[in-house]
Protein backbone atom coordinates (compact mmCIF):
# COMPACT_ATOMS: atom_id res chain seq x y z
CA UNK A 1 0.00 0.00 0.00
CA UNK A 2 1.46 3.31 -0.64
CA UNK A 3 2.10 5.77 1.78
CA UNK A 4 0.76 8.93 1.88
CA UNK A 5 2.96 11.73 1.77
CA UNK A 6 1.97 14.56 4.24
CA UNK A 7 1.42 18.30 2.24
CA UNK A 8 4.34 20.82 2.26
CA UNK A 9 3.90 24.19 3.77
CA UNK A 10 3.54 25.57 0.01
CA UNK A 11 0.88 23.10 -0.89
CA UNK A 12 -0.92 23.93 2.63
CA UNK A 13 -0.10 27.91 2.20
CA UNK A 14 -2.11 27.72 -1.62
CA UNK A 15 -5.02 25.71 -0.29
CA UNK A 16 -5.34 28.19 2.52
CA UNK A 17 -5.14 31.16 -0.41
CA UNK A 18 -7.24 29.15 -2.60
CA UNK A 19 -10.00 28.94 0.61
CA UNK A 20 -9.85 32.52 1.39
CA UNK A 21 -10.38 33.61 -2.23
CA UNK A 22 -13.27 31.81 -2.77
CA UNK A 23 -14.82 32.85 0.46
CA UNK A 24 -13.66 36.75 -0.28
CA UNK A 25 -16.15 36.09 -3.34
CA UNK A 26 -19.12 35.07 -1.75
CA UNK A 27 -18.57 37.74 0.90
CA UNK A 28 -18.15 40.42 -1.49
CA UNK A 29 -21.24 39.64 -3.49
CA UNK A 30 -23.51 39.03 -0.38
CA UNK A 31 -22.39 42.86 0.84
CA UNK A 32 -23.64 44.08 -2.86
CA UNK A 33 -27.17 42.42 -2.34
CA UNK A 34 -27.08 44.02 1.02
CA UNK A 35 -26.20 47.27 0.35
CA UNK A 36 -28.71 47.59 -2.73
CA UNK A 37 -31.70 46.54 -0.65
CA UNK A 38 -30.41 48.22 2.59
CA UNK A 39 -30.72 51.78 0.13
CA UNK A 40 -34.05 50.40 -1.08
CA UNK A 41 -35.75 50.01 1.76
CA UNK A 42 -34.53 53.04 3.50
CA UNK A 43 -35.02 55.40 0.90
CA UNK A 44 -38.05 54.51 -0.45
CA UNK A 45 -40.09 53.80 2.41
CA UNK A 46 -39.07 57.27 3.77
CA UNK A 47 -40.51 58.66 0.61
CA UNK A 48 -44.35 56.77 0.44
CA UNK A 49 -44.97 57.28 3.97
CA UNK A 50 -47.44 59.69 3.07
CA UNK A 51 -48.62 58.22 -0.14
CA UNK A 52 -49.24 54.62 0.80
CA UNK A 53 -51.84 55.23 3.93
CA UNK A 54 -54.68 54.25 1.75
CA UNK A 55 -55.37 50.50 0.90
CA UNK A 56 -54.45 48.72 -2.42
CA UNK A 57 -57.54 48.20 -4.83
CA UNK A 58 -55.11 46.34 -7.25
CA UNK A 59 -56.03 42.86 -7.92
CA UNK A 60 -53.49 40.49 -5.83
CA UNK A 61 -53.77 42.43 -2.89
CA UNK A 62 -53.21 40.86 0.64
CA UNK A 63 -54.16 43.25 3.50
CA UNK A 64 -53.50 46.49 1.34
CA UNK A 65 -50.13 45.00 0.03
CA UNK A 66 -49.32 44.49 -3.77
CA UNK A 67 -47.51 40.92 -3.79
CA UNK A 68 -44.43 41.23 -6.21
CA UNK A 69 -44.68 39.21 -8.68
CA UNK A 70 -41.44 37.35 -10.52
CA UNK A 71 -42.51 35.96 -13.78
CA UNK A 72 -41.90 36.92 -17.57
CA UNK A 73 -44.45 40.42 -18.20
CA UNK A 74 -47.27 40.16 -20.23
CA UNK A 75 -46.87 43.01 -22.18
CA UNK A 76 -42.90 42.14 -22.61
CA UNK A 77 -41.51 43.33 -26.16
CA UNK A 78 -41.32 40.08 -28.45
CA UNK A 79 -39.09 39.69 -31.38
CA UNK A 80 -38.58 43.72 -31.85
CA UNK A 81 -42.31 44.02 -31.37
CA UNK A 82 -43.03 46.65 -28.84
CA UNK A 83 -46.94 46.78 -27.19
CA UNK A 84 -48.84 49.37 -28.97
CA UNK A 85 -48.33 52.26 -26.38
CA UNK A 86 -44.61 52.32 -26.78
CA UNK A 87 -44.67 51.88 -30.27
CA UNK A 88 -43.67 55.31 -31.37
CA UNK A 89 -41.68 56.67 -27.75
CA UNK A 90 -40.08 54.03 -26.38
CA UNK A 91 -39.61 51.41 -29.33
CA UNK A 92 -36.02 53.06 -29.90
CA UNK A 93 -35.41 52.98 -26.00
CA UNK A 94 -36.24 49.84 -24.71
CA UNK A 95 -34.68 46.99 -26.93
CA UNK A 96 -35.56 43.56 -25.71
CA UNK A 97 -33.24 41.80 -28.27
CA UNK A 98 -29.84 43.46 -26.33
CA UNK A 99 -31.53 44.28 -23.25
CA UNK A 100 -33.24 42.72 -19.85
CA UNK A 101 -36.65 44.35 -19.26
CA UNK A 102 -38.47 44.40 -16.19
CA UNK A 103 -41.89 45.95 -15.60
CA UNK A 104 -43.19 47.72 -12.62
CA UNK A 105 -46.66 48.80 -11.49
CA UNK A 106 -48.79 50.06 -8.67
CA UNK A 107 -52.47 51.28 -8.66
CA UNK A 108 -51.00 54.52 -7.09
CA UNK A 109 -48.71 56.81 -9.14
CA UNK A 110 -45.21 56.66 -7.75
CA UNK A 111 -44.23 59.93 -6.32
CA UNK A 112 -41.53 61.67 -8.58
CA UNK A 113 -39.52 61.82 -5.69
CA UNK A 114 -39.49 57.95 -5.53
CA UNK A 115 -38.24 57.76 -9.18
CA UNK A 116 -36.09 60.38 -8.99
CA UNK A 117 -34.02 58.29 -6.20
CA UNK A 118 -34.38 54.42 -8.07
CA UNK A 119 -32.92 56.34 -11.59
CA UNK A 120 -30.27 58.03 -9.00
CA UNK A 121 -29.55 53.88 -7.92
CA UNK A 122 -29.60 52.99 -11.67
CA UNK A 123 -27.15 55.51 -12.43
CA UNK A 124 -24.67 54.31 -9.21
CA UNK A 125 -25.40 50.50 -10.46
CA UNK A 126 -21.88 50.29 -13.01
CA UNK A 127 -23.72 49.26 -16.40
CA UNK A 128 -26.00 50.58 -19.01
CA UNK A 129 -29.68 51.19 -17.51
CA UNK A 130 -32.72 53.41 -19.21
CA UNK A 131 -36.23 53.86 -17.47
CA UNK A 132 -39.30 54.44 -18.82
CA UNK A 133 -42.83 55.53 -17.47
CA UNK A 134 -46.01 55.09 -18.89
CA UNK A 135 -48.20 58.04 -19.00
CA UNK A 136 -51.45 57.70 -18.32
CA UNK A 137 -53.15 60.63 -19.59
CA UNK A 138 -52.06 59.34 -23.31
CA UNK A 139 -50.92 55.86 -22.33
CA UNK A 140 -47.56 56.61 -24.15
CA UNK A 141 -44.25 55.67 -22.92
CA UNK A 142 -41.79 58.78 -22.12
CA UNK A 143 -38.34 58.13 -21.24
CA UNK A 144 -37.49 59.12 -17.17
CA UNK A 145 -34.58 61.38 -16.07
CA UNK A 146 -33.52 63.40 -12.68
CA UNK A 147 -36.08 66.03 -13.93
CA UNK A 148 -39.58 63.77 -13.52
CA UNK A 149 -42.00 65.41 -12.51
CA UNK A 150 -45.13 63.52 -13.83
CA UNK A 151 -46.63 60.34 -12.04
CA UNK A 152 -46.59 57.10 -13.45
CA UNK A 153 -48.06 53.86 -12.17
CA UNK A 154 -46.26 51.65 -14.69
CA UNK A 155 -42.59 51.90 -15.36
CA UNK A 156 -39.99 49.57 -17.17
CA UNK A 157 -36.69 49.64 -16.56
CA UNK A 158 -33.70 48.25 -19.43
CA UNK A 159 -30.98 46.59 -18.75
CA UNK A 160 -28.28 46.86 -21.74
CA UNK A 161 -26.67 43.23 -21.70
CA UNK A 162 -23.23 43.78 -23.18
CA UNK A 163 -20.93 47.13 -24.54
CA UNK A 164 -17.64 47.51 -25.10
CA UNK A 165 -16.86 46.87 -21.43
CA UNK A 166 -17.90 43.46 -21.75
CA UNK A 167 -21.44 41.63 -20.65
CA UNK A 168 -23.59 41.39 -18.06
CA UNK A 169 -22.75 38.59 -15.95
CA UNK A 170 -24.88 36.32 -13.16
CA UNK A 171 -24.31 38.27 -10.43
CA UNK A 172 -24.69 41.58 -11.80
CA UNK A 173 -28.04 40.35 -13.18
CA UNK A 174 -29.18 39.27 -9.64
CA UNK A 175 -27.90 42.28 -8.18
CA UNK A 176 -30.31 44.25 -10.48
CA UNK A 177 -33.30 41.84 -9.94
CA UNK A 178 -32.70 42.03 -6.30
CA UNK A 179 -32.53 46.46 -6.54
CA UNK A 180 -36.10 46.40 -8.38
CA UNK A 181 -37.51 43.48 -6.47
CA UNK A 182 -36.84 45.40 -3.18
CA UNK A 183 -37.86 48.77 -4.96
CA UNK A 184 -41.19 47.01 -5.63
CA UNK A 185 -41.79 45.43 -2.41
CA UNK A 186 -40.99 48.80 -0.22
CA UNK A 187 -43.39 50.73 -3.00
CA UNK A 188 -46.42 47.93 -2.56
CA UNK A 189 -46.15 47.14 -6.20
CA UNK A 190 -45.27 44.58 -8.59
CA UNK A 191 -42.37 43.69 -10.47
CA UNK A 192 -42.12 41.80 -13.63
CA UNK A 193 -38.56 39.96 -15.18
CA UNK A 194 -38.01 38.03 -17.98
CA UNK A 195 -36.54 34.81 -17.80
CA UNK A 196 -32.67 35.31 -16.39
CA UNK A 197 -31.05 32.34 -17.78
CA UNK A 198 -32.52 33.44 -21.16
CA UNK A 199 -31.10 36.52 -21.32
CA UNK A 200 -27.83 35.69 -19.66
CA UNK A 201 -27.06 33.61 -22.49
CA UNK A 202 -27.80 36.65 -24.80
CA UNK A 203 -25.57 38.51 -23.33
CA UNK A 204 -22.57 36.09 -23.38
CA UNK A 205 -23.36 35.35 -27.23
CA UNK A 206 -24.07 39.13 -27.75
CA UNK A 207 -20.64 39.82 -26.44
CA UNK A 208 -18.95 37.34 -28.21
CA UNK A 209 -20.33 38.17 -31.87
CA UNK A 210 -19.74 42.19 -31.41
CA UNK A 211 -15.79 41.05 -30.07
CA UNK A 212 -15.84 39.32 -33.56
CA UNK A 213 -16.65 42.18 -35.71
CA UNK A 214 -15.38 45.49 -33.36
CA UNK A 215 -12.46 46.61 -35.53
CA UNK A 216 -10.85 49.88 -36.78
CA UNK A 217 -9.44 50.62 -39.48
CA UNK A 218 -6.36 52.65 -40.26
CA UNK A 219 -4.70 54.96 -42.70
CA UNK A 220 -1.01 56.42 -41.55
CA UNK A 221 0.57 59.17 -43.70
CA UNK A 222 4.28 59.24 -42.28
CA UNK A 223 6.72 61.55 -43.42
CA UNK A 224 10.03 60.76 -45.14
CA UNK A 225 13.26 60.60 -43.94
CA UNK A 226 14.61 63.06 -41.89
CA UNK A 227 11.06 65.12 -42.18
CA UNK A 228 8.31 66.01 -39.97
CA UNK A 229 4.92 67.25 -40.40
CA UNK A 230 4.03 71.14 -38.95
CA UNK A 231 1.31 71.75 -36.77
CA UNK A 232 0.05 74.80 -38.65
CA UNK A 233 0.15 72.77 -41.61
CA UNK A 234 -2.09 70.29 -40.56
CA UNK A 235 -4.39 71.85 -38.70
CA UNK A 236 -4.72 74.51 -42.44
CA UNK A 237 -5.04 71.24 -44.02
CA UNK A 238 -7.63 69.27 -41.59
CA UNK A 239 -10.01 72.18 -41.98
CA UNK A 240 -9.52 72.47 -45.09
CA UNK A 241 -10.73 69.24 -45.98
CA UNK A 242 -13.63 69.35 -43.63
CA UNK A 243 -12.58 68.17 -40.40
CA UNK A 244 -13.31 69.57 -36.85
CA UNK A 245 -10.88 69.94 -33.72
CA UNK A 246 -12.85 68.28 -31.00
CA UNK A 247 -11.95 68.15 -27.27
CA UNK A 248 -10.66 64.91 -27.15
CA UNK A 249 -7.37 66.20 -29.08
CA UNK A 250 -8.75 64.80 -32.56
CA UNK A 251 -9.93 65.99 -35.63
CA UNK A 252 -13.36 64.98 -36.90
CA UNK A 253 -14.87 64.75 -40.13
CA UNK A 254 -18.56 64.80 -39.32
CA UNK A 255 -21.85 64.37 -41.73
CA UNK A 256 -24.59 66.97 -41.67
CA UNK A 257 -25.80 65.65 -38.56
CA UNK A 258 -23.29 66.28 -36.80
CA UNK A 259 -21.64 62.65 -36.40
CA UNK A 260 -18.25 61.69 -36.50
CA UNK A 261 -17.46 59.35 -39.81
CA UNK A 262 -13.59 58.67 -39.01
CA UNK A 263 -10.88 60.74 -37.18
CA UNK A 264 -7.41 62.20 -37.80
CA UNK A 265 -5.13 62.13 -34.99
CA UNK A 266 -1.26 61.98 -34.19
CA UNK A 267 0.55 58.95 -34.80
CA UNK A 268 2.80 59.92 -32.02
CA UNK A 269 -0.30 59.85 -29.33
CA UNK A 270 -0.07 63.38 -28.67
CA UNK A 271 -3.47 65.13 -28.20
CA UNK A 272 -3.59 67.87 -31.10
CA UNK A 273 -5.17 70.97 -28.80
CA UNK A 274 -5.44 74.80 -30.29
CA UNK A 275 -2.69 75.71 -28.04
CA UNK A 276 -0.42 73.35 -28.71
CA UNK A 277 -0.06 72.35 -32.46
CA UNK A 278 1.13 76.20 -32.98
CA UNK A 279 4.25 74.61 -32.31
CA UNK A 280 4.30 70.81 -33.11
CA UNK A 281 6.33 68.81 -35.18
CA UNK A 282 5.39 65.23 -35.63
CA UNK A 283 6.54 62.07 -38.14
CA UNK A 284 2.67 61.28 -38.60
CA UNK A 285 -1.29 61.06 -38.78
CA UNK A 286 -3.15 58.30 -38.76
CA UNK A 287 -7.08 58.68 -40.15
CA UNK A 288 -8.56 56.18 -38.19
CA UNK A 289 -12.94 54.64 -38.79
CA UNK A 290 -14.59 52.82 -36.24
CA UNK A 291 -16.15 50.35 -38.09
CA UNK A 292 -19.44 49.09 -36.00
CA UNK A 293 -20.26 52.79 -35.40
CA UNK A 294 -20.57 54.15 -38.58
CA UNK A 295 -23.13 53.29 -41.63
CA UNK A 296 -22.24 53.75 -45.23
CA UNK A 297 -19.00 52.30 -44.32
CA UNK A 298 -17.88 51.08 -47.78
CA UNK A 299 -18.71 55.13 -49.20
CA UNK A 300 -17.09 56.07 -45.79
CA UNK A 301 -13.64 54.28 -46.20
CA UNK A 302 -13.55 55.41 -49.82
CA UNK A 303 -14.18 59.49 -48.26
CA UNK A 304 -11.71 58.02 -45.95
CA UNK A 305 -8.96 56.76 -48.46
CA UNK A 306 -9.07 60.29 -50.48
CA UNK A 307 -8.46 61.92 -47.40
CA UNK A 308 -5.62 60.41 -46.83
CA UNK A 309 -4.18 60.55 -50.21
CA UNK A 310 -5.11 64.32 -50.31
CA UNK A 311 -2.62 64.38 -47.25
CA UNK A 312 0.37 62.08 -48.12
CA UNK A 313 0.00 64.88 -51.30
CA UNK A 314 0.07 67.72 -49.83
CA UNK A 315 2.93 66.97 -47.00
CA UNK A 316 5.13 65.38 -49.08
CA UNK A 317 4.28 62.00 -47.25
CA UNK A 318 3.62 58.05 -47.86
CA UNK A 319 0.34 56.21 -47.12
CA UNK A 320 1.51 53.42 -44.90
CA UNK A 321 -0.18 50.22 -43.23
CA UNK A 322 -0.05 49.11 -39.40
CA UNK A 323 3.47 47.82 -40.14
CA UNK A 324 4.70 51.03 -42.00
CA UNK A 325 4.68 48.97 -45.14
CA UNK A 326 3.39 51.66 -48.55
CA UNK A 327 -0.08 50.91 -49.10
CA UNK A 328 -1.28 49.84 -52.86
CA UNK A 329 -4.16 49.11 -54.61
CA UNK A 330 -3.70 45.33 -53.57
CA UNK A 331 -3.28 45.93 -49.88
CA UNK A 332 -6.61 48.51 -50.24
CA UNK A 333 -8.44 46.13 -51.85
CA UNK A 334 -7.98 43.70 -48.64
CA UNK A 335 -9.26 46.25 -46.60
CA UNK A 336 -12.27 46.51 -48.58
CA UNK A 337 -12.84 42.66 -48.68
CA UNK A 338 -12.71 42.90 -44.87
CA UNK A 339 -15.30 45.40 -44.33
CA UNK A 340 -17.33 43.88 -46.40
CA UNK A 341 -17.43 40.81 -44.59
CA UNK A 342 -17.88 42.76 -41.29
CA UNK A 343 -21.09 44.71 -42.71
CA UNK A 344 -22.43 41.58 -43.97
CA UNK A 345 -22.25 39.60 -40.75
CA UNK A 346 -23.59 42.92 -39.05
CA UNK A 347 -26.38 42.89 -41.60
CA UNK A 348 -27.12 39.30 -40.55
CA UNK A 349 -26.96 39.52 -37.66
CA UNK A 350 -29.99 42.82 -37.17
CA UNK A 351 -26.90 44.86 -35.90
CA UNK A 352 -26.18 47.09 -38.83
CA UNK A 353 -23.04 49.16 -38.51
CA UNK A 354 -24.17 52.63 -37.52
CA UNK A 355 -27.78 51.66 -35.98
CA UNK A 356 -29.09 52.98 -32.95
CA UNK A 357 -28.38 49.12 -31.45
CA UNK A 358 -24.55 49.14 -32.61
CA UNK A 359 -24.33 52.57 -31.50
CA UNK A 360 -25.68 50.94 -27.92
CA UNK A 361 -23.51 48.23 -27.98
CA UNK A 362 -19.98 49.41 -29.51
CA UNK A 363 -20.05 52.23 -27.15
Amino acid sequence: MPEIQPMSDLQLSLLIIGILIVAATYFFNWLQERKYRRKSETTFQDNLQDVLLEPQSASGAVDGRVEPQLREPATAERGGVVDKPAADKAAAVLDPEIMFIAEISRSEPFPPDVIKTLLKYLLEFGRRAVCLGCHEKNTTWEKLDEAVEVKYARIKIGLQLADRSGFVNESQLALFCDMLQGFAENTRAAAQFPERKTALSTAAELDKFCAGVDISIGLNVIAQEEQTFQGTKLRALSEAAGFKLLGDGAFHYLNEQGESLFTLSSHEAVLFTPEQIKNLSIRGVTLLLDVPRVASGMRVFDQMLACARQFAASLNGILVDDNRIPLNESGIEKIRQQLRAVYAAMDQRNISAGSSRALRLFS
